[in-house]
């Protein structure tokens, strides 16, 4: 009978440094979903990697904030790092890709950064389906045409948010504000 039953593997913990301490950091651990992508060689998102939940609703790159960007890909790069399955001249370009983004000549022009989320966005998801198809190119390098071209599509959707709220504001909420005549500075 104990010849049919298959042996069970035996647990075994590694054993620990009695006088290591567990260091003043401790990096965020994203979902498994995430960390798998990364050792399939895939893309995912950045919401996975940044310190705002483990969530349901997984946000688009270019609905995160610059800062959440900045973070979420620290951690992802550390964590494609640690799996040590990118090889290195993909992981050093996709490095390359987002110092170029941080610094990029237009940053502090309006609605750049804007832009920049949404180029990242874009771009990034273009380079792992080109990785797929043997198609690819190096993400490192910013094409600021694009950037242009996708800095019109922001500003298009910025002025089309303000139309909107300029076409739904109250009738009677302009007639009293216009009764004064410092009231037009005073709409913004």
């Amino acid at each position: 009978n104990s010849a049919e039953r298959p042996k069970k593997k035996k647990l075994r913990l590694n054993s620990f440094d009695p006088n290591r301490r567990i260091g003043d950091w401790i990096v965020p651990r994203p979902a498994s979903y995430a960390l798998n992508k990364i050792d399939n060689l895939e893309y995912v998102e950045l919401d996975y990697f940044t310190d705002l939940r483990p969530s349901n609703n997984i946000r688009n790159d270019e609905d995160l904030s610059w800062m959440e960007m900045l973070g979420a890909k620290n951690t992802m790069l550390y964590f494609m790092a640690k799996s040590r399955l990118w090889p290195t001249a993909h992981s050093e370009s996709l490095k390359a890709f987002f110092v170029a983004l941080e610094r990029h000549p237009g940053m502090f022009q309006m609605n750049v950064k804007e832009a920049l989320l949404v180029y990242q966005s874009r771009v990034r998801r273009k380079w792992f389906d080109a990785l797929a198809r043997n198609e690819s190119f190096n993400i490192g390098l910013i094409d600021d045409d694009l950037v242009r071209t996708i800095l019109g599509e922001v500003n298009d959707r910025i002025w089309e948010r303000e139309m909107d709220k300029v076409r739904t504001w109250p009738r009677s909420q302009a007639r009293a504000n216009l009764a004064s005549p410092l009231a037009l500075f005073a709409i913004a």
